[in-house]
């Protein structure tokens, strides 16, 4: 299955001809908690604001945890679960790895 935001070519090489980069998102509901497995929805978005003064969507995806190919920079990664959400901004590095984003939603009892 294609990667969710591989649509957009944007999002997987830039300009120079820099490489995506994997990225793995999980969200918990308290810091000490499992991973949610269903019922999120995550949204990634460029930290420039575009001509409108909104921040531009670049992907989505609904679900449990979330994998994206980013080109490595700055990011906004927001996730929603009902009325509690979070968010984050992650950067993708230039080498290496991208390390897995935990996002906590502080929405356990």
């Amino acid at each position: 299955m294609p990667k969710l935001n591989s649509f957009n070519p944007l999002l997987t090489q830039s300009e120079n001809g820099v490489t995506a980069r994997d990225i793995t998102l999980q969200a918990l509901l308290t810091e000490k908690g499992k991973p949610v497995e269903q019922g999120l929805t995550w949204r990634v978005f460029s930290p420039i604001p575009g001509s409108d003064g909104k921040l531009p969507l670049l992907a989505t995806s609904e679900g449990g945890s979330a994998a994206f190919q980013l080109i490595p920079g700055d990011y906004f990664v927001n996730v929603s679960f009902g009325r509690a959400g979070a968010t984050r901004k992650i950067r993708i590095p230039e080498s290496g790895t991208a390390e897995n984003q935990m996002l906590v939603l502080d929405a356990g009892a």
